[in-house]
């Protein structure tokens, strides 16, 4: 729960503002594991990692289980928990795997209502990402995305500050849940906000920013304060997971500021942006 009320000073802020959320750390691994169990035993463990989340509720929130389950079966167009779950089919360990990023979602969704902030939530399917498959390939299909995002952020900024969403899918052509592939919120999150016309795009992570050199070879390498694009697409090619590469070209072709930040810590991070 600590780290959901570290986002309170985000929430606080007056200007609006989209929170995109990835899955919490080891829950995506937990949902393939759990679709390997077959169909029989998945409920069960579903309800493991549903009643995780909601121990992250349970020291402030005490009726929040009714609310969480109703949000997930809503979200995947069911009336009810267990419609939801019976929806399931054999090839449908995308929609599965989206659970992840929504249960996230909900979470601070429902501590940010019950604390009194005025915040809206739609995952990022139902908001109108779109993604394409290329061969093996997910891509953002940004066009079809510019159709969709922008009247549905407006529309929900009509009635809250602060729009909550997921990272990691969106909807395919035929209308089913696609990913975009691991670890791949950053690419999501900078699409959503280059579509949504915000100002800039803060991630948040474990790390305070991009240093100038590996700070574990040595002390003398210090956080950058700003850095290019071509920079930071350098770095992560090289092999670093600060950002996924794609977020990076997302924000190069749409001149989107950038900022790294270290969660929990928003006192210092990189800027990335076109320093030309």
């Amino acid at each position: 729960m600590s780290s959901l009320r570290e986002l309170d000073g985000i929430v606080q802020e007056r200007e609006k503002k989209i929170v995109v959320f990835s899955a919490f750390s080891g829950v995506t691994d937990g949902l393939y594991r759990i679709w390997s169990l077959g169909r029989r035993n998945r409920i069960t463990g579903l309800m493991d990692l549903i009643n995780w989340h909601l121990s992250l509720l349970s020291p402030y929130i005490d009726d929040s289980g009714d609310a969480f389950l109703d949000l997930l079966a809503g979200f995947n167009g069911a009336e009810s928990f267990d419609e939801f779950m019976d929806s399931f089919r054999e090839d449908d360990l995308e929609r599965f795997l989206s659970l992840g990023e929504m249960m996230s979602a909900i979470s601070f969704y429902i501590y940010a209502r019950r604390m009194g902030y005025s915040v809206s939530i739609t995952p990022s399917s139902i908001l109108g990402l779109f993604v394409a498959r290329n061969g093996t390939e997910r891509f953002v299909d940004y066009e079809r995305s510019l159709e969709m995002i922008p009247p549905k952020v407006e529309e929900l900024f009509s009635n809250s500050e602060c729009i909550i969403t997921t990272g990691f899918f969106g909807f395919d052509l035929e209308g089913n849940i696609a990913t975009l592939g691991r670890n791949s919120s950053d690419y999501s999150a900078a699409a959503i906000a280059c579509l949504s016309g915000a100002e800039e795009i803060i991630f948040l992570k474990d790390v305070e920013g991009i240093y100038s050199g590996d700070p574990k070879k040595s002390s003398f390498f210090t956080i950058m304060k700003d850095i290019s694009y071509d920079d930071a697409m350098r770095i992560s090619m090289s092999g670093s997971r600060i950002l996924h590469p794609l977020a990076i070209e997302m924000c190069r072709r749409h001149l989107m500021p950038m900022k790294i930040m270290k969660f929990g810590e928003l006192l210092h991070g990189t800027i990335i942006w076109d320093k030309k």
